[in-house]
């Protein structure tokens, strides 16, 4: 039988300790300069109905640069009315939930 150099054999992963140390950095760990953040925020209720949505206090957080509700998003067809009334906050120093 032929000897294979790699079949069959341990390979060492020259990445192994820094992902075991914590220390290895993944996309989810970089801030580039002036990318927006987004958040979809549902109802906390299953299956429950959102009849208002209030998003001044959204609005009034610092960095926040656009809210996105239903009403922005008319004519368009949804899977269900909960992803319909979703709510997106944008802002420049990360997610918020209101």
């Amino acid at each position: 039988m032929a000897e294979y150099a790699l079949l069959g054999k341990r390979i060492p992963k020259p990445d192994a300790v820094n992902r075991v140390t914590g220390r290895m950095v993944y996309a989810d760990d970089m801030a580039l300069p002036g990318v927006l953040a987004g958040k979809i925020l549902g109802s906390p209720v299953a299956h429950g109905r959102i009849r208002r949505l209030d998003v001044s206090k959204a609005a009034r957080l610092p960095g926040v640069r656009a809210i996105v509700t239903a009403q922005d998003a008319q004519g368009r067809q949804f899977h269900t009315e909960t992803t319909a009334a979703m709510l997106t906050v944008i802002s420049r120093r990360g997610v918020s939930n209101c």
